[in-house]
């Protein structure tokens, strides 16, 4: 029974830990100029994970804004077969000095097989990044487990352009955590139920 186990955590392990496809990654200026969004860029650290970095995403003493607003956005989908996301994970690391802040806030849809969303946000999150708090992380849960999603960002970013002011974003980390369906959650544990029953009628 212990071996029937550890072979079904193995084959969710497996199946779960390369899942994630990511395209349509953007970052969209808002307000007032691309300057905050010059020189972005991504990679896929982990297979279920993605993570951004923008170094001139700077406001403050010395730069060439005091405020400004961007986005970045990503659609991700699960492998073909029975596998859901049900959570997206977020660790954002910034630099602040003096009264600069960053207001951070993302959103997620679900998208259909065209790739436009489905109804209204499923999870969304936000935080504002002072002096006092420079690294920050948490777990968005979905209101449902879907097979694709759209996650929207948006940063406003403020710094006085004064000495001793300055707001900057780090990176930003994401992973979107997945489970196989429940049908199949069911039909593993039924097999292992079945199984302890058969070896203690033995």
């Amino acid at each position: 029974m212990k071996k029937f186990i550890a072979a079904v955590a193995a084959v969710i392990a497996v199946v779960t830990s390369q899942a994630v496809t990511f395209t349509n990654v953007q970052a969209n200026a808002i307000a007032p100029s691309t300057v905050l969004t010059a020189g972005w860029g991504y990679l896929n650290p982990t297979p279920n994970s993605i993570q951004f970095n923008v170094p001139n995403a700077i406001v403050g003493s010395g730069q060439a804004l005091s405020f400004g607003t961007f986005g970045l956005q990503y659609d991700a989908a699960t492998a073909s077969g029975p596998i859901f996301a049900n959570q997206v994970g977020i660790t954002i690391n910034s630099g602040i000095l003096g009264d600069g802040y960053i207001q951070f806030s993302e959103q997620i849809f679900e998208l259909d097989s065209n790739g436009f969303e489905v109804g209204g946000a499923i999870g969304s999150i936000s935080h504002t990044f002072t002096a006092n708090s420079s690294g920050w992380g948490t777990t968005i849960v979905l209101s449902r487990q879907v097979q694709r999603i759209r996650a929207k960002k948006t940063f406003t970013m403020f710094a006085t352009n004064a000495p001793g002011n300055f707001a900057a974003l780090g990176t930003v980390n994401q992973n979107v955590q997945v489970v196989p369906e429940p049908a199949t959650m069911f039909a593993l544990a039924g097999a292992a139920a079945m199984v302890a029953r058969r070896r203690k009628n033995k």
